[in-house]
């Protein structure tokens, strides 16, 4: 096979503000591990939205390449949800557009039945009306905000996405001073 190489920046965090900085200054290249894989079959686990990483292109290939992606999160509906509802939109998954939709509102009405369920069930009694009101704009803005993205009247793209859906704000973060480095990559699947 020719390209399809792993590159990984081999640095303890890239989120935050870690994230930002590279963004702004390049990635250091001398920072930069090309993964080598014994054979075909091989793989490397990995917190992806942790750890800055692209795939090369492939140039060519005897059979196709699989990618799977295995997503996880907690259970504690009361954390913030990284889940992005464009990465299913996004040109290059082969996710289906008539099921999309409808699973990224289960899963947000999931979230919304575990935090009212806790109103329900386990919150004591003597909660302040501040605590219960703060739950209840909280999950009532995860709503309004998942509306508007499946509406397509929001987008929710993180700023190192480049997929032509972006917002502005993304382009202007990626701006000026950027030096080279690795660059976004579009992820095909054909699971």
């Amino acid at each position: 096979m020719k390209g399809g190489l792993l590159r990984v920046l081999q640095q303890p965090d890239s989120s935050g503000g870690h994230f930002q900085e590279l963004l702004l200054k390049g990635v250091p290249q001398e920072l930069v591990e090309t993964v080598k894989y014994t054979g075909p079959g091989y793989a490397i686990f990995m917190q992806g939205s942790k750890i800055l990483h692209a795939v090369t292109p492939v140039l060519e290939a005897r059979e196709p390449r699989y990618s799977l992606v295995n997503s996880y999160m907690t259970r504690d509906v009361f954390l913030r949800d990284p889940t992005k509802y464009h990465t299913f939109l996004s040109k290059g998954f082969d996710d289906r557009k008539d099921v999309v939709p409808l699973e990224y509102a289960r899963h947000k009405a999931w979230r919304v039945k575990g935090q009212m369920k806790y109103i329900l069930d386990e919150m004591a009694p003597g909660a302040t009306p501040e605590e219960i009101a703060k739950i209840l704009e909280t999950t009532s803005e995860e709503l309004k905000t998942s509306a508007l993205l499946l509406r397509e009247q929001q987008q929710d793209n993180a700023a190192f996405v480049d997929d032509g859906k972006t917002d502005g704000r993304a382009e202007a973060k990626r701006g000026a001073g950027r030096k080279g480095g690795m660059q976004p990559v579009t992820v095909r699947s054909k699971l």
